[in-house]
């Protein structure tokens, strides 16, 4: 399962690399048509919800770029979301933005 998978990279690479399938998941319309789209063709899946929502367990479960959109309050339920989904580990790939120093 992938979390933040708005341009749909991740699934492809993960469906054409590994030979895995995927639910991708996204809470933007316009994100989920781009992605399906895109991955037409592959044994990608996906839906429009939100993290807290999804049922079901996995062999990894993916966020990508989500945690700047969680926020840091939020990490708990995050995390208690994921519990008894997975068969091994997480993997996050937080996306890093903002300033060294501040603006002056």
């Amino acid at each position: 399962m992938i979390s933040g998978a708005a341009g749909a990279a991740s699934p492809r690479y993960a469906a054409k690399n590994y030979g895995v399938e995927v639910l991708g998941i996204t809470i933007s319309r316009e994100q989920q048509s781009l992605a399906r789209e895109r991955c037409r063709g592959l044994p990608i899946c996906i839906e429009l919800m939100d993290y807290r929502s999804v049922r079901g367990r996995f062999d990894r479960v993916v966020s990508v770029g989500m945690f700047e959109h969680v926020g840091a309050r939020n990490y708990p339920v995050f995390f208690r979301a994921r519990e008894g989904q997975l068969w091994q580990l997480v993997l996050s790939k937080p996306a890093r933005i903002g300033v060294y120093r501040a603006p002056r």
